[in-house]
């Protein structure tokens, strides 16, 4: 597999994608349209950057890109980065949002 079909976009209530081992070469964008993903695992792939995705994927907890390119890039260009393959919530509380 070395595109994902659009039409996962319109699982909003997916909260786990895994999408090892395929000729992935890039992240689509419509992933940072999907709040409800809490977890992608797209280890095993030839993704070599990431950087302009994410600052939109703020909502993610897991972002599992182990074994692709060295070459990979995970800064966003604001000064944040990815380390390791877990990645802290952005604004939203882990576990859940808080109301009020």
């Amino acid at each position: 597999l070395e595109t994902l079909p659009e039409s996962l976009a319109k699982l909003s209530s997916l909260t786990m994608l895994s999408i090892g081992a395929n000729n992935l070469s890039c992240l689509p964008s419509f992933l940072a349209d999907m709040p409800s993903l809490r977890e992608v695992h797209a280890c095993h792939n030839r993704i070599t950057s990431v950087a302009p995705l994410l600052p939109r994927l703020a909502h993610l907890e897991v972002l599992d890109l182990s074994e692709n390119p060295s070459a990979l890039s995970l800064s966003s260009g604001t000064g944040e980065t990815v380390h390791g393959h877990r990645r802290n919530g952005g604004a939203g509380e882990r576990g859940g949002e808080r109301s009020g």
